[in-house]
C-alpha cells in the first residue's frame, strides 16, 4: 500500500471510530430510557393492582348486588303496575301521576341502567 491509500484508509477509520461514538451515545440514551420505561411500568403495574383492583372488585361485587336488587324491585313495580292499571281501569280512570311516575322509573331502569350495565357486567 502506497502512503496516500494508506492516508485515505487511517482517515476513514479516525470517520469510523466517530460514528461509533455516536452510535454508542444514542444506544446509550435508549437504553436510560428502556430502564426508566421498564421501572415506570414494574412500579405502575404494582400500584395499580394494590391501589385500584381491589376497589374495582369490590365496586365490580357491589354493582352486581345492586342489579340484582334492582331486579327484582323492576319485577313487584311491572306487576304493581298492572295492578295499578285494573284498578284504575275498574274506576273507569285513565291516567294517574302514580302510574305516571311508575312508567317512567320503569322505562329509565329498562332501557338505561340495564343497558349501561351490560357493558361492564
Amino acid at each position: 500500500m502506497n502512503k496516500r491509500e494508506l492516508s485515505k484508509v487511517f482517515s476513514k477509520l479516525s470517520r469510523e471510530e466517530v460514528n461509533l461514538g455516536t452510535h454508542k451515545v444514542e444506544l446509550a440514551g435508549i437504553a436510560d430510557r428502556a430502564k426508566k420505561f421498564t421501572e415506570d411500568l414494574r412500579k405502575g403495574n404494582s400500584n395499580f393492582m394494590s391501589d385500584y383492583m381491589a376497589t374495582i372488585e369490590e365496586a365490580i361485587r357491589n354493582g352486581s348486588k345492586e342489579l340484582e336488587r334492582l331486579g327484582a324491585v323492576s319485577r313487584l313495580a311491572k306487576k304493581t303496575r298492572i295492578q295499578l292499571m285494573e284498578g284504575l281501569k275498574d274506576l273507569g280512570v285513565s291516567k294517574s301521576p302514580v302510574l305516571d311516575d311508575l312508567d317512567k322509573v320503569i322505562s329509565k331502569y329498562d332501557n338505561y341502567v340495564v343497558k349501561e350495565a351490560k357493558k361492564y357486567f
